[in-house]
């Protein structure tokens, strides 16, 4: 419904996180054309600027990218940029040695090894198959029994023509490729952060080997930039669901999970909280390499709406301490996007971040009886009694307020 909650869709969506297996079928829409060989040209699809400072044309933006990792049989689906360089050359921007699947896959398979890794772009899958694909669930998950879940039916796949892939039969366009070790410039795009994220970067690159498409392919593409723009509607239920699940799965007193897009992570507990229970949240998060830690994390009491900017800004400037409630991790081990902005030149050129959490929960020995004096929340549902609310509401229009 248009007017539900934004907390309630993260908890009516991660009800809905359960794997269902896909299907694998013979016949599908995807693949009413086949180009092969001396066909192949990407050029043949409109593909846009985005935006004004963008280093090339973006064919893939909300597209998913399929890997495998034959080693362990986990099929990873997630979203990365995908460049046009020519007619049979498309750049994808892994960001090699961050925490993305597609890319630890890739950097497993290379080690070692001296062959092509398999790659299949998908572009135009149904909305709920690409909801997944951003959800980016812990390892050896794969997000097409994610989206099964979601659907409440299996997702019908269809076999790839030149590479040992399986995509979503619906989808519009689909391009087939390997990587190798070789890489070439890709960007600057204008990125998730609302800046141009990374610049122009050295990554690897996708040799076309086959594309298939609908007739008439409708080209899905996201238009990214300063919040709230595209991706900012479904972050917050795609990331946060997995993690709510994640948190309350390890017994940690957590209500609800939101993520404010580029400004980090705002978790909500139950009851006092306190340094244990934001220590254990930050610990949980850590482990698992949660992608929605981002940066920053927010741990709140109950009564905040998270999912407000407002009062999640509140919160930290009246009940954040600026000595005892400040963590910062200043470790140089853990993992940083390139596309932040904000980052260091050397941490941007070795893949790393400094990351802060901000406990914003009272202090758990502090007593009742000096919550009470000194932290009671003065607005209009907490500092008058019931029957005087009551009685203001429905004298509103008396006082001509309405």
């Amino acid at each position: 419904k248009q007017d539900t909650h934004p907390l309630e869709m993260v908890r009516s969506t991660q009800e809905k996180l359960k794997l269902v297996k896909p299907v694998l079928v013979d016949d599908a829409p995807c693949k009413e054309n086949i180009m092969k060989g001396d066909d192949i040209n990407v050029l043949k699809f409109p593909s846009p600027f985005i935006h004004g400072t963008d280093g090339g044309r973006y064919i893939g933006t909300w597209c998913i990218v399929v890997t495998k990792d034959k080693a362990r049989g986990w099929t990873n689906w997630g979203v990365y940029r995908v460049m046009v360089q020519n007619e049979r050359i498309v750049s994808m921007n892994f960001e090699m040695r961050a925490q993305q699947h597609g890319s630890q896959m890739f950097e497993r398979h290379q080690e070692g090894k001296n062959e092509p890794y398999e790659v299949a772009i998908v572009i135009g899958a149904d909305p709920i198959s690409l909801l997944a694909a951003t959800m980016s669930p812990p390892e050896s998950i794969s997000e097409v029994e994610v989206a099964g879940g979601l659907r409440g039916a299996p997702v019908n796949l269809v076999k790839c023509e030149t590479v040992d892939l399986e995509v979503p039969a619906s989808s519009e366009i689909v391009i087939e490729g390997t990587i190798g070790p070789e890489q070439m410039w890709e960007g600057p795009m204008g990125e998730f952060s609302g800046y141009t994220g990374g610049g122009q970067m050295l990554l690897p690159y996708v040799n076309v080997t086959c594309i298939t498409h609908r007739n008439d392919p409708i080209l899905t593409l996201a238009n990214m930039g300063k919040p709230w723009d595209d991706c900012a509607v479904t972050y917050p239920v795609t990331y946060g669901s997995w993690i709510r699940k994640m948190l309350q799965e390890k017994g940690l007193p957590v209500k609800d999970v939101y993520v404010l897009r580029v400004y980090g992570l705002v978790v909500s507990v139950k009851g006092r909280g306190g340094a244990g229970v934001a220590h254990g949240i930050i610990k949980t998060l850590k482990e698992s390499r949660a992608r929605g830690y981002m940066q920053y994390a927010f741990i709140v009491g109950e009564d905040i709406d998270i999912s407000s900017l407002e009062d999640v800004f509140w919160c930290l400037t009246t009940r954040l301490h600026p000595k005892y409630g400040i963590h910062v991790d200043a470790r140089s081990g853990a993992i940083g996007s390139p596309l932040l902005p904000n980052l260091m030149p050397d941490e941007r050129q070795n893949h790393y971040s400094h990351t802060a959490y901000f406990d914003c929960t009272w202090p758990s020995d502090w007593s009742e009886e000096y919550l009470q004096e000194h932290t009671q929340v003065v607005d209009f549902e907490r500092a008058w009694p019931k029957d005087v609310q009551e009685k203001v509401l429905r004298r509103w229009k008396e006082y001509k307020l309405d």
